[in-house]
């Protein structure tokens, strides 16, 4: 019994020296390959008249800070070097990303931040260009369809509290269509306007996305780079409470079909203008959204009380509709032009 124990136990003792002969074997074969692969390569130089060129080795994304652990170099005959790639590393080198960079991509100076710059917001914006913080909740639909890189056109949607409960009617836009009518005067082609009081203002063209938001806890806002008077009307208009829609276009297309007034000391909303199209009868307290024609426009003008002096009344309140005075006045829509 006792010697089969021994036997036993010299088994086992000799698999454990076979296992440690194995590793040792296996990792001295893994160091000498590995020292001659590396060997190989120190003595493997680039081809002749190749030129190095940085490109990025994993993907970069918007404001991080560029540093050497993500950069390596590729080799390109002379011909097949991009015209647009910076070759020198201090072209790059701690400056911020201002786009996405690909892994494998080469750096170029539209997507690599200025140097001296702070980081921030103020680091990614491009020469010429602002950088605008929109709530999530204004553009519905922005998360999980906004994408970093993304180009698009803004439309801010203004809705007239007095329009009345009619179904809308196909915009007016103006144009040559046959029974469309003339755009009032100083109205610009960027306005599209609803006969139910809604106004569409195209105020953004050619906005690039720098950071959409995530699903989850931090979903409160899009960050939006565009042209400086492009980004001053969007402030504005979002002050004002309109609702923005997102119309996406190609990135390689910066035509615009509206044309950038120049801005002047003051950006301001305008006052509203009266619609000549719209009116309201006013009755005492109560008020009744109309146009000119109806049946309600008649009987109001036929109305004995009817007061055409607008000015008369619009202090003073009366219980009595009967014996109210009865107003007729233009109604207000937002105006034709957003800055002056």
């Amino acid at each position: 019994m006792a010697q089969q124990n021994n036997r036993a136990r010299q088994q086992r003792q000799m698999i454990v020296i076979l296992v440690i002969i194995m590793l040792l074997i296996g990792g001295g074969l893994y160091v000498l390959l590995g020292g001659n692969t590396n060997k190989g390569r120190a003595n493997n130089p680039p081809p002749a008249g190749s030129i190095g060129v940085p490109v990025a080795n994993r993907n970069i994304n918007i404001g991080e800070r560029i540093n050497v652990s993500m950069i390596r170099m590729a080799y390109k005959a002379a011909e097949k070097v991009p015209e647009d790639a910076l070759l020198k590393p201090d072209q790059f080198l701690g400056h911020y990303a201002t786009k996405p960079i690909l892994a494998a991509t080469h750096f170029k100076e539209e997507n690599v931040s200025e140097s001296n710059v702070e980081g921030g917001y103020s680091a990614l914006a491009s020469p010429g260009k602002r950088i605008v913080i929109v709530n999530a909740m204004t553009i519905p639909g922005a998360i999980g369809t906004l994408k970093v890189g993304d180009h698009i056109d803004l439309l801010a949607i203004s809705a007239n509290p007095d329009a009345t409960d009619a179904a809308p009617s196909a915009p007016n836009l103006g144009g040559s269509q046959p029974g469309a009518r003339p755009p009032r005067r100083g109205q610009p082609a960027g306005i599209a306007k609803i006969d139910n009081g809604v106004t569409a203002s195209l105020v953004a063209e050619d906005a690039e996305v720098l950071r959409t938001p995530a699903r989850g806890k931090d979903r409160e806002f899009v960050v939006l780079q565009m042209s400086p008077q492009n980004a001053h009307v969007t402030t504005l208009m979002i002050a004002a409470g309109a609702t923005m829609r997102v119309v996406f276009r190609p990135s390689t297309d910066d035509e615009k079909i509206t044309t950038e007034k120049d801005l002047s000391i003051t950006t301001r909303i305008p006052k509203l203008e009266p619609d000549p199209d719209k009116v309201a009868i006013i009755m005492g307290t109560k008020r009744t959204n109309t146009v000119p024609g109806s049946s309600q426009f008649s009987q109001a003008e036929k109305n004995p009380n009817y007061n055409p002096d607008n000015r008369t009344i619009r202090s003073q309140n009366y219980s009595d509709t009967a014996q109210a005075p009865v107003q007729i006045i233009s109604r207000d829509y937002y105006p034709t032009q957003v800055y002056e």
